[in-house]
């Protein structure tokens, strides 16, 4: 999902909150989830369920994510799969949060239970909110600057990717600011009165 890819062995529960991924409010994103099998194989029940709320508890079926059943595959088939897409809420909260992935055999799982035959999961989703426009993805983390009146620089920390003119104004001294492409970002950009 997204660029969370993670192939874990046979455990009841794994935490994998060290693993993470970013993900856009009001976004549709793929998942697959695979099975491995010794040789017999069973319907297998998967689940996902985002903490959207941050409370800690994962409350059916709103922060229920996404959901599927495997059917079984002939015997001695050593995997399979399960795909789907699910929408991020607009009322996500953004920020850290905990993503719990589920799989039982012969019947649908809980967020919280003990599983005999399956596992449990949790993963770390970062949420933020939906950047709109042309697809970009990389936004500047900070803009700092000193309102003088002679001349001073913009300096644009983190990643800024623009294929646009982007300007930005102070307040009533008209200064103004404009990185014109990715590679003159760069580079400290004049303010001119």
């Amino acid at each position: 999902m997204n660029t969370l890819d993670n192939s874990s062995g046979k455990s009841p529960y794994s935490n994998f909150t060290a693993l993470s991924t970013t993900l856009q409010k009001d976004h549709d994103y793929t998942i697959t989830l695979t099975t491995g099998f010794s040789y017999f194989t069973w319907p297998e029940y998967w689940n996902v369920w985002i903490d959207y709320n941050h409370d800690g508890v994962f409350s059916e079926p709103d922060e229920l994510a996404f959901s599927k059943i495997l059917s079984p595959p002939a015997a001695g088939t050593p995997q399979a799969s399960v795909s789907g897409t699910f929408k991020l809420p607009p009322s996500a909260l953004t920020g850290p949060t905990r993503m719990r992935i589920t799989m039982k055999r012969n019947g649908d799982p809980t967020p919280c239970e003990t599983i005999a035959f399956g596992e449990i999961e949790d993963y770390t989703v970062n949420i933020v909110n939906n950047f709109g426009g042309g697809g970009t993805d990389d936004r500047a983390t900070s803009l700092s600057f000193e309102a003088v009146r002679e001349r001073t620089w913009v300096k644009l920390d983190g990643v800024f990717h623009s294929r646009e003119a982007v300007a930005g104004f102070l307040s009533k001294n008209r200064w103004t600011a404009s990185v014109r492409n990715a590679e003159s970002a760069r580079q400290p950009t004049p303010l001119t009165p």
